[in-house]
């Protein structure tokens, strides 16, 4: 298959790649494991059962298990939960943050995957910037 320099770049051979794949592997299998790094997820049992719970909460309830299956986000994400952080920053923190200053992605890798690529790399102006962590 041919790819683009995109498409060769992104499955490329990444550290992070790697390792990803040996967490998932080695959580996939019968073994008792505890996670002792890698990033998210971990597995804490309070918290799976509040998720197990809310769970049975939204399959009872028509409306939610509607949003649930069949009501896309906008790609800001759920406007609501949105708010809600906001909210929280600003009585936690004291951060005038609104709506506005948050966006929702489906974990911390995507999220730095959009972050880096929307301030690394080659601009309109063909000014090439790198990011250094």
């Amino acid at each position: 298959m041919k790819l683009s320099r995109f498409g060769q770049k992104f499955t490329s051979g990444a550290g992070i790649i790697s390792l990803m794949d040996d967490l998932g592997r080695a959580l996939a299998g019968d073994d008792e494991m505890i996670m002792m790094g890698g990033g998210n997820p971990g597995h804490l049992p309070e918290f799976q059962k509040l998720v197990k719970q809310r769970l049975r909460e939204i399959a009872e309830c028509d409306l939610s298990i509607r949003d649930l299956a069949g009501v896309y986000d906008p790609p800001q994400g759920n406007l609501g939960f949105i708010k809600h952080c906001a909210a929280l920053l600003k009585n936690e923190y004291g951060w005038e943050v609104g709506p506005d200053n948050i966006c929702l992605t489906n974990g911390s890798q995507t999220g730095f995957f959009i972050l880096f690529n929307m301030f690394g790399g080659t601009f309109e102006d063909g000014v090439s910037k790198r990011i250094r962590l």
